[in-house]
């Protein structure tokens, strides 16, 4: 079983270095795309829708992907 501090720093890089924009595609902070000890295949994230439910009432807000873009600047 991982440690919570591994988990604790997954769970801080996926919040601070992605995010999901307006038309719901998946952004990637920029320092992750030119740091080169990332691996590549995370930044081909970049730009890609991601799933949403099927019902709309359950896709996320806007109003807070947008918080979320502006607290961590994406």
């Amino acid at each position: 079983m991982p440690s919570r501090i591994i988990i604790a720093n997954a769970h801080t890089l996926a919040i601070s270095e992605f995010g999901v924009s307006d038309s719901y595609t998946v952004i990637t902070a920029r320092n992750l795309i030119t740091d080169p000890n990332v691996p590549g295949l995370l930044s081909m994230l970049s730009g890609r829708g991601i799933i949403l439910p099927v019902e709309r009432d359950h896709w996320p807000a806007q109003e807070f992907l947008g918080k979320h873009r502006r607290a961590w600047r994406l």
